[in-house]
């Protein structure tokens, strides 16, 4: 099946065993898991890549966009680089155990957390204690 994501981008969906839907493009692919055990969300962010040769560009966002699109709300996802942890910031995802933290804190956490931080965007419960 091939989805438009915008005027430029064309792209197609594939189920994969155990990353749920992905959907590729030209430049990379995210995927996403519905209702996984052993995510807090109801939607998981499994994989998110955009090909080296055109990061920077602007096609990560695209991605992340196309996931918030489908799923509205309550998704999750885990970052293990500065670059995916600013795409996904400025694509409203934040932190989950503070949501109102910065994008420079939540920069600060993630280096102090070893590089990997969760990330969600309108969870449907708190991670807040």
């Amino acid at each position: 099946m091939k989805v438009m994501l915008s005027l430029a981008t064309t792209f197609t969906e594939e189920e994969r065993t155990g990353f749920g839907t992905c959907y590729h493009s030209p430049n990379g692919h995210i995927c996403v898991n519905v209702g996984g055990k052993y995510s807090p969300c109801k939607h998981s962010v499994t994989e998110f890549i955009v090909d080296e040769k055109v990061r920077g560009q602007g096609f990560g966002h695209e991605l992340v966009k196309e996931v918030i699109r489908r799923f509205h709300s309550d998704i999750g996802g885990q970052v293990s680089s500065v670059a995916s942890l600013a795409v996904f910031y400025k694509n409203g995802f934040r932190y989950a155990m503070d949501q109102k933290m910065s994008l420079a804190d939540c920069l600060k956490e993630f280096k102090d957390s070893g590089g990997s931080l969760y990330m969600v965007f309108k969870p449907a419960r708190s991670f807040e204690d």
